[in-house]
């Protein structure tokens, strides 16, 4: 059974809080500036809580080396730094949290990092109280009418959409203003060496008739439909008993995780009336038809608008060859049998160019051909030479670097950049994915964020994006699935 009530250590708040409550103390605070900015013309939805940072004379610069947001002492006080590039919802969420880190007295004596690596096992309750304060900015008292009672959480998520605001911020303010008890709680991965799905609760926040439930820090049982929720969007719903000896009904979401985490955080909302949301029997669920999960029978199905320009679900198409080798593009005779630019892989595939949102385009950091006479390279290298600059020895890279079929080795060249500008020009990608980036020094596979990169590869990569005119959104580090820094805004 989790403490009903919270048991504040953190130097931090104690020193912002003194005899008061932080929790109410953090509202009252958040929702005063609120005020401040709304009789200074500031208005919504979307709020943008720029307008505060402004009022309060706080510097904001885009910064996209940093994870998610950061607060940063400077020579003039504090100043606040994001990455620009994360889904605009999340920036917003991110920069009001970081605003709320302003609130506290002690602001200036360290760097503050949203979702940063923790500095003290109750770090937790500081970033708590942040997250209060940054519901309240991003979605201020009265954007939403009170309630009686929550409308099922894919409904909830539709709602959130009409306010341009993260899961997290919208699911506190819904708890907030509803009559119903109810507790909305957030978890993240805990990561270990099997891979496998497994969660801490972060935070609760409760509604005003909901139990006093503390359940920070609590680990999630392994059977829970937490566990389930392993894409961002996909929900669950179950009665489970883990809070409390009386089973409650939990509802569910993968939300963005933090940068460098393999599976996404978890937002959700329990309910303790002891019934489910749904009237009708039906529990609906957004996630993986190949993977339903729970028990009972259920009813698979996708909904498809036939009126729309883009319509059902998202189609990842791959090409298996590279522009080079197109039959129409590249150096007869060392060519394939088709055409392998973009265009000819959506003409094989029957999709008309028009319903296509994104071009990724894959580049190595060595372009590779099958070893022997199988078509020109530019400026060839040795093995020998590849480990020397790498690090990486040379038995593992043979072995890396022999096809799967015939067991030839590959022949190894340096990066044409001649050829990245003409692959742009076939194929217009509108993102670029770079492998094999640990070539460039095995130290790279230590990075799991992009400032965690040599300084020579940030620079090799920022190269790529002035050559070619693209944005290099995913960068691998290693063959092992984690090893991928996601540097996409979409």
């Amino acid at each position: 059974m989790p403490p009903y009530r919270i048991s504040w250590t953190n130097k931090s708040v104690l020193k912002f809080a003194g005899n008061s409550d932080p929790i109410d103390l953090i509202e009252a605070k958040a929702r005063a500036l609120v005020l401040r900015a709304r009789d200074a013309g500031w208005s919504g939805p979307p709020y943008n809580p720029l307008a505060i940072a402004d009022l309060l004379k706080i510097p904001v610069e885009a910064n996209s080396e940093v994870a998610d947001a950061r607060t940063v002492p400077s020579g003039m006080g504090i100043k606040i730094e994001f990455n620009p590039t994360r889904p605009r919802e999340r920036v917003r969420f991110s920069l009001a949290h970081e605003i709320a880190h302003t609130l506290f007295a002690d602001v200036a004596d360290q760097t503050r990092h949203r979702g940063g690596t923790p500095t003290s096992p109750d770090e937790w309750q500081l970033e708590m109280l942040c997250n209060l304060a940054a519901a309240e900015f991003v979605m201020p008292l009265g954007s939403l009418p009170a309630s009686d009672r929550l409308p099922k959480l894919e409904q909830l998520m539709a709602d959130r959409r009409k306010f341009d605001v993260s899961a997290e911020a919208f699911l506190i303010r819904v708890v907030k203003t509803t009559a119903e008890p109810a507790l909305m709680f957030c978890a993240s991965p805990i990561e270990d060496a099997s891979l496998k799905p497994s969660y801490r609760i972060d935070y609760t926040v409760g509604s005003k008739s909901a139990p006093p439930l503390n359940g920070a820090g609590i680990s999630v049982p392994s059977d829970s439909i937490v566990n389930t929720c392993t894409a961002i969007g996909q929900t669950n719903r179950a009665s489970e008993s883990w809070l409390t000896e009386e089973r409650l009904i939990i509802e569910c979401v993968g939300i963005p995780g933090f940068p460098g985490t393999i599976f996404p955080r978890i937002a959700g909302i329990i309910r303790f009336r002891g019934e489910d949301a749904e009237q009708d029997g039906l529990n609906f669920r957004h996630g993986d038809v190949l993977s339903p999960g729970g028990p009972g029978m259920k009813v698979v199905c996708q909904l498809v608008n036939d009126q729309a320009r883009v319509w059902g679900g998202g189609v990842l198409l791959e090409g298996t060859q590279g522009t080079s080798l197109s039959l129409h593009h590249g150096i007869y005779p060392w060519v394939t049998s088709r055409e392998t630019s973009v265009a000819g892989c959506l003409a094989d595939a029957g999709i008309a160019s028009t319903r296509v949102r994104r071009v990724i385009m894959v580049c190595r950091t060595y372009p590779i051909r099958v070893g022997g006479p199988s078509g020109p390279m530019e400026l060839e290298i040795e093995y020998e030479e590849l480990a020397r600059r790498s690090g990486i020895d040379i038995a593992e890279l043979k072995k890396t670097e022999t096809t799967t079929t015939t067991r030839r080795q590959r022949r190894l060249a340096e990066f044409d950049w001649e050829q990245l500008h003409r692959s742009t020009l076939l194929n217009g990608p509108t993102d670029i994915a770079l492998t094999f980036v640990d070539y460039l020094s095995k130290a790279n596979r230590d990075a799991f964020r992009f400032d965690q990169l040599k300084p020579e590869t940030t620079r090799f990569i920022e190269e790529v994006e002035r050559v070619s005119g693209v944005p290099v959104s995913l960068i691998s580090t290693s063959f092992n699935w984690r090893n991928v820094i996601d540097r996409r805004s979409w």
